[in-house]
């Protein structure tokens, strides 16, 4: 616990000394999630249960983040997908 109160003590210091404001105090979290257009793949198992194999050749990895600040104002989430640059001679 000291080593967390005094990280605190010098975030606080910190602060203070540079006047940062809670509204240009943010929090930011990113999470990470896989989109994929899934084809009609079934498998049967000897008990007869029907079990859904999605296709992972046409996953696509998306990040979401988003952004709040100490005072409850937020930025707009940002999507961020693979992108692909074409230039042109």
């Amino acid at each position: 616990p000291e080593a967390l109160y005094s990280w605190f003590n010098r975030l606080e210091s910190f602060i203070n000394k540079y006047r940062i404001q809670p509204r240009d105090t943010y929090n930011i979290d990113k999470t990470s999630c896989q989109i994929s257009i899934a084809l009609n793949q079934y498998i049967y198992t000897q008990r007869g249960q029907q079990v859904f194999i999605p296709n992972t050749n046409n996953c696509k990895l998306v990040t979401l983040i988003e952004y709040i600040s100490t005072n409850s104002t937020s930025i707009t989430p940002i999507v961020i997908i693979k992108a692909q640059s074409i230039i042109e001679h």
